[in-house]
């Protein structure tokens, strides 16, 4: 099995281990919240595989938006009832 590393997958490797350890020392919720939101590992990502944005990755791009803003809603509603 010949396995080749481009630029793509070293950058890939070093925003996911440096996002991963900026998490870990995190402490408050909504910091950690918007640094997972970023699409940066997702933008490289692609870049290293290669292949031509398809619906796939539009429909990815719709259903990851409708999940933030989800958590978001469950979040206002749990802050509503709490009151």
């Amino acid at each position: 099995m010949n396995v080749a590393f481009g630029l793509w997958d070293w950058l890939l490797i070093a925003a996911v281990t440096v996002m991963s350890t900026a998490l870990a020392y995190m402490r408050h919720p909504k910091l950690k919240a918007q640094v997972l939101s970023l699409p940066i590992p997702f933008s490289i990502a692609f870049m290293a595989v290669g292949e031509p944005i398809g619906m796939a990755n539009l429909l990815g791009l719709l259903f990851l938006i409708l999940y933030f803003h989800g958590v978001r809603a469950g979040h206002v509603i749990r802050q509503a009832k709490a009151r």
